[in-house]
Order: C-alpha cells, then sequence, then structure tokens
C-alpha cells in the first residue's frame, strides 16, 4: 500500500485471447507486452482491472471490474450521468445518494451482476433500502427510463436522465431583439 492506496495493475488483452481462442499478446500497464500465457495467468488473481480489446481494431470493449465497491472515478460517472436519485418523482441530488446494483452483485457466480455502468444507478438511502424490501421491484428500461413495482402492483416511471436538465438551448431568434 502506499499513500493508504492498494497498488493497481492494468492488463490489456483481446477477448478471444482472454477465452482462450487464441494466443494473441497482451500488455501490462507500465511494462509493455506480454504473452496470452502471462496476460491469463494475471487476470486469475488479485483486485485487478481487466481491459478487453477488439482484437481487430484494438477498441476497448469493457473494463471488468471484479470488485463490490466502484473507483472513484466511476462513481463520479454514474452520478454525473444520473444527477438525482432515480426513484420517479425523487429529486435527491444524486452525489448524496449511494449506489445501487441493479442485478445483485454475485461475484464468481453466474447470476451476478457486475460493478460497472450498465449495472450501477443512484438511489438515495430511502429509495435504495426500499428497493431491497419484498414486493418492490425498479428496473432500468432499454431507453433508459427507470420504472418501479410497488407491493400492490402499480408502476410509476421516471423519464431517462439527461445532462442537461433544461433540455436543449433554443434555437437563436431569426431578428434581433427589440433592446
Amino acid at each position: 500500500m502506499q499513500n493508504g492506496t492498494a497498488p493497481r495493475i492494468n492488463v490489456t488483452l483481446a477477448a478471444t485471447t482472454l477465452i482462450g481462442l487464441d494466443d494473441q499478446p497482451g500488455s501490462l500497464d507500465r511494462y509493455g507486452p506480454i504473452t496470452a500465457f502471462q496476460a491469463r495467468a494475471i487476470s486469475l488473481g488479485g483486485d485487478w482491472y481487466r481491459m478487453i480489446t477488439d482484437p481487430h481494431t484494438g477498441v476497448l470493449l469493457d473494463l471488468g471490474r471484479t470488485r463490490y465497491r466502484p473507483t472513484q472515478a466511476l462513481i463520479d460517472y454514474v452520478c454525473a450521468r444520473d444527477r438525482t436519485c432515480r426513484w420517479p418523482g425523487c429529486h435527491q441530488p444524486a452525489m448524496l445518494s449511494e449506489l445501487d446494483h441493479e442485478i445483485e452483485y454475485r461475484p464468481g457466480q453466474d447470476t451476478g451482476g457486475t460493478t460497472d455502468p450498465r449495472n450501477l444507478r443512484c438511489l438515495c438511502t430511502r429509495h435504495h433500502h426500499l428497493r431491497h424490501t419484498p414486493g418492490w421491484a425498479i428496473t432500468t428500461n432499454s431507453d433508459q427510463t427507470t420504472t418501479v413495482r410497488s407491493p400492490l402492483g402499480t408502476t410509476r416511471t421516471a423519464p431517462a436522465p439527461t445532462a442537461n436538465p433544461n433540455g436543449p438551448y433554443p434555437l437563436a431568434p431569426l431578428t434581433p431583439p427589440p433592446f
């Protein structure tokens, strides 16, 4: 540990190499190229961030996360994206909310969710606890709206978060203002 922070190792490898379909070399940050065998071996243990790339273009496809607690950068991203608690009608600022895994995080199990932006959302403490109460369900829909179903079966939907709370800027008038 240095300054209370555990060291972090980034391993970059193609998705096809990770699952054993080929043996393209990987890359170890601050070191350089490593063999496919070494990249897979490093990927098997520790608290690591695997950076899976498209084998043809090198474009980052996934920044894998193997731990429950998100990085500060991920927290900042989700809070900036959501702006407020995602519960319909709640306006608690995201920065004062808690991050919720939509699909429960279960390390090492096929049914568990990951700690990534697609599986995280901001919920205020009250709604985060309510979400875990039997009978309540909250879902982020494909259009990024959020739907809540109560134990009585009623549903409410919150609009998708937007970076500009006032909507798009209006077009400039065609004539100058009269002043």
